[in-house]
C-alpha cells in the first residue's frame, strides 16, 4: 500500500510451522522507501502474535487475516480478524504513524464481534477507515447480515452498536463496493434474484444492485428498494464506481444469453433520493459491433461524467484492445463508439 512518499506498507502474517498444517501467527508490518529499502529493522514491526501452538491444545485467540488502508498521512490503518472461539471473530483495528508507532488505544479498537465474519476495508479519504463486515448465521445458509462502520482519524467509532445495518439475509453477489462523498458514506452491493436460469449448460443468476447513502451520524437516507435488477436471463458483474459530481456514477458488465456478448453499461444515482438519473436500463458505453467487452475501470472526469475504460473487441480471440469512452454529466456518450488507446 503507498505510503503518499513514494514508499509502501507492507503488512504480512511470518507464520512459523508448528505441527503439519498448524502454524504459530506472527504479524509484521514494514515500511519500504522510494528505494525499495526497508526503513525499520528487519523483519518488521510485530503487531501480534498468537499464542504458541501445542499438540495436544491450540490456545485463543488466533489472527485468520488482516487488510490495510493509507490514513492520508504517512501512516496506515491495519484491520484485522482475532478469532476468539471457533469462528467466532473479534475484528479490531489499529492506526500506525510514520514511525511505526500505534496511534489509538492499546490493543486496537474493537469495530464488532459476529460468527463467520468477512471483512472488508477502504479508506475514508479523510485519514479514518470504512469497514463492511458481513456477519454469518450458524445455521447453514449462504446468507448473512452485512453492516458498515466508519473509524475516523481519531480512533472513535462514528457510529454505535457496531454500525449501521445494510442488508440483513444478504446473498452477496461479488464485493460490496464503498466510498465517501463529503461527510456521507455510498454502499453499493448486488445480491442474487431468485433461482438462476440455465442458458447453454450454464447457470446465470439474474443480479439485483442496490445502493445505500449513509450521512455522518448513521442515519439511512435512500429507500432500501433496488436501483436496478438485471433482465431474466442475464447477470451482472464486474460493477465500479466513482464520484459523480452530484451522484455517484456506477459501471458493470451485463450479459449471459451469449457465451461472449456481454457489454458494459453505465448509470448514475442521483445524491438526493438515490434514484436513477439515467434512462432505466443505465447508457450503452462501447459501439454494438464491439461484441466482446471485458471488466470495466472508470474514474471521474471531474466535471460529473467519467472516463471508462475496458479491453474490447469484435471476439474475444481477436487480441487485447483497449478502448477509452467518456460520458458527460447527462450520460451522453462523447467519444463515439469509444477511441482505441493501445493493442
Amino acid at each position: 500500500m503507498p505510503d503518499g512518499t513514494g514508499g509502501a506498507f507492507v503488512c504480512w502474517n511470518d507464520f512459523k510451522p508448528a505441527y503439519r498444517a498448524l502454524h504459530d501467527d506472527y504479524f509484521r508490518l514494514q515500511r519500504l522507501d522510494s528505494q525499495g529499502k526497508p526503513v525499520w529493522e528487519e523483519p518488521g514491526k510485530l503487531l501480534f502474535a498468537s499464542p504458541p501452538y501445542h499438540a495436544t491444545t491450540r490456545s485463543w485467540p488466533i489472527w485468520t487475516g488482516a487488510d490495510m488502508v493509507s490514513d492520508g498521512h504517512g501512516g496506515a490503518i491495519v484491520v484485522w480478524k482475532e478469532e476468539t472461539q471457533q469462528r467466532y471473530t473479534n475484528i479490531e483495528a489499529q492506526r500506525y504513524d510514520t514511525n511505526g508507532k500505534s496511534v489509538w488505544q492499546d490493543g486496537g479498537v474493537l469495530i464488532s464481534s459476529a460468527w463467520d465474519a468477512s471483512v472488508q476495508v477502504t479508506s475514508d479519504g479523510n485519514g479514518g477507515a470504512i469497514i463492511v463486515i458481513g456477519a454469518g448465521r450458524q445455521e447453514p445458509t449462504d446468507s448473512a447480515t452485512y453492516s458498515v462502520q466508519r473509524i475516523p482519524a481519531e480512533g472513535k467509532l462514528l457510529w454505535p452498536n457496531a454500525g449501521v445495518v445494510i442488508k440483513e439475509d444478504l446473498r452477496p453477489w461479488g464485493s460490496i463496493e464503498v466510498m465517501t462523498q463529503g461527510t456521507d458514506t455510498i454502499v453499493l452491493w448486488q445480491e442474487i434474484a431468485g433461482s438462476p436460469e440455465i442458458i447453454a449448460g450454464r447457470p446465470v443468476r439474474q443480479i439485483a444492485l442496490y445502493a445505500e447513502r449513509i450521512s455522518a451520524d448513521g442515519t439511512i437516507m435512500w429507500q432500501r428498494a433496488p436501483v436496478f435488477i438485471s433482465e431474466a436471463g442475464e447477470s451482472l458483474d464486474d460493477l465500479v464506481m466513482c464520484n459523480g459530481g452530484d451522484g455517484v456514477l456506477l459501471v458493470w458488465r451485463s450479459g449471459g444469453r451469449e457465451q461472449w456478448g456481454w457489454k458494459v453499461f453505465a448509470q448514475k444515482v442521483n445524491a438526493d433520493e438515490g434514484k436513477l438519473a439515467w434512462r432505466e436500463k443505465g447508457v450503452t458505453v462501447f459501439g454494438e459491433e464491439l461484441r466482446y467487452q471485458g471488466a470495466p475501470e472508470v474514474v471521474s472526469d471531474g466535471s460529473g461524467g467519467a472516463i471508462i475504460l475496458a479491453v474490447v473487441g469484435k471476439n474475444p480471440l481477436g487480441g487485447d484492445i483497449v478502448y477509452a469512452q467518456r460520458l458527460d454529466a447527462n450520460g451522453n456518450v462523447l467519444w463515439g463508439d469509444g477511441i482505441k488507446v493501445s493493442r
